[in-house]
């Protein structure tokens, strides 16, 4: 049977979530997933879904962006082998309206409901609880490729292994995915218990994140980098664990509601951060949240998406000239002098940071997936006339430091240091190219680091 597909196509000017790369290329919104045919197929193309990638994944000059917003259904459920098979459209947040009155949930997630599944495949992203549940790929059961020279190949850990392993933190680059299945996890309510405690400075911070994730469910950290002396770095652990209690449901149905997008994200007709600015926001949020012992409930919704209502303000008072995230996995062992590095350039070079957060990894490096044992550490700053040497030497030190960055979450990621820090970088290339000779999937991503 002939299948028949609609879409709506026109040109757009794309541009990325932290703001730096801007591009013109073509938007394709298919109806069905009946759209994925070899015979009306556009290339060069990639997969989009929120587009709230900081780096430009989903677009490119001159490439087809095939936005999956309206492939989003649910396919199919079983609550009792605990799995929900959807299309890859599916924003985090109606996967959550639909599980949490099941007491269900996804284990890993990222901070936003907007954001698509297949996004979170194609970056392979991490939650909070990374050392306990790994990366988004762990919750994928198998999943559904279409290619133009492959058609639609089913792929999972034990069918199309290796193809599984290059689409999971693929950046998109393999194929567009249609659908999946994803593992679920069961949970008491939909509720969570989120104690704060307290660290006096950076250097306690390996040990004391141990002890944390032992004991709880999901935990990351804070730190205020705009501090100098013996107090820079100082801030908390926030222990995050599941407990019984009432449902908190209509906290879910914020989903709906939110309007954080890149497009609009740079709107605001002032820049509100700015060095003293910033000083007085870490010194308001640091005494309000570091408190020695405090103990509050909150939703699952609110504990697991925090990027939402009054928190996507953070982003907008960048302004139209965005942001940087520096994020990186360092080895335990080369931790302190990593931050001893970024504590003595601060000194003599003040760069005004916004956020300094941490969470615990564990597991393998692989191809080009963010994952590895190690402490997980961000860092938010403004994009400005300074911004440029701090990243020069922040990629230095990474390398010096054996860490791996992070390849959605920084737009200006060269080659050179992605090749350098990602053992399997030429593996994931050459295999990628084994794969789609003639490289139809492109992004501004993959053109900048010569996927």
């Amino acid at each position: 049977m002939n299948l028949v597909s609609s879409s709506s196509s026109r040109a757009h000017n794309f541009v990325s979530f932290d703001g730096s790369e801007r591009a013109q290329g073509k938007l394709e919104i298919p109806e069905s997933a009946a759209y994925f045919q070899k015979d009306q197929f556009t290339a060069p193309q990639i997969s989009r879904g929120a587009g709230l990638s900081y780096a430009a994944a989903s677009f490119g000059k001159n490439i087809c962006s095939v936005d999956h917003a309206r492939l989003n259904k649910i396919v199919d459920f079983n609550e009792e082998e605990l799995w929900i098979e959807v299309e890859a459209g599916i924003s985090l947040g109606r996967i959550y309206d639909f599980l949490i009155e099941k007491k269900l949930f996804l284990a890993t997630q990222p901070g936003h409901p907007r954001i698509s599944v297949g996004g979170c495949i194609a970056a392979d992203i991490h939650g909070k609880n990374q050392f306990l549940d790994g990366t988004f790929m762990n919750q994928v059961q198998s999943l559904n490729l279409f290619h133009p020279e492959h058609g639609i190949l089913e792929l999972s850990p034990k069918k199309n292994e290796d193809l599984f392993r290059l689409t999971c933190g693929g950046y998109g680059l393999s194929g567009n995915i249609l659908s999946c299945r994803l593992k679920l996890k069961r949970i008491p309510s939909s509720m969570a218990e989120v104690q704060l405690k307290p660290l006096d400075t950076i250097e306690q911070l390996p040990e004391r994140l141990k002890i944390s994730a032992a004991a709880s469910d999901f935990v990351l950290s804070w730190h205020d980098f705009t501090l100098k002396g013996k107090d820079f770095g100082r801030g908390f652990i926030q222990e995050g664990r599941f407990i019984a209690g009432d449902s908190v449901l209509a906290a879910s149905k914020k989903a709906a509601e939110q309007s954080l997008d890149a497009e609009s994200r740079g709107n605001l007709p002032i820049k509100v951060f700015n060095p003293l600015t910033i000083k007085m926001m870490n010194l308001l949020y640091g005494s309000r949240c570091g408190k020695s012992g405090s103990i509050f409930k909150m939703s699952l919704f609110d504990s697991i998406f925090p990027i939402q209502n009054s928190k996507e303000l953070y982003f907008k008072f960048f302004g139209a000239s965005g942001f940087h995230e520096f994020q990186a996995v360092l080895p335990e062992e080369t931790f302190l002098e990593y931050m001893n590095g970024i504590r003595n350039y601060l000194l003599k070079h003040p760069v005004s940071i916004t956020l300094a957060s941490s969470k615990l990894f564990a597991g393998k490096q692989d191809l080009l997936r963010f994952s590895a044992n190690g402490i997980c550490f961000a860092l938010n700053f403004e994009r400005n006339s300074e911004s440029p040497k701090f990243l020069a030497f922040l990629d230095k030190l990474l390398l010096e430091c054996r860490g791996i960055p992070n390849i959605i979450k920084d737009s200006r990621l060269s080659k050179e240091i992605v090749s350098q820090a990602y053992p399997e970088y030429e593996l994931f290339r050459s295999a990628l190219r084994d794969f789609d000779p003639k490289r139809i999937y492109k992004s501004e991503l993959s053109e900048r680091l010569a996927l």
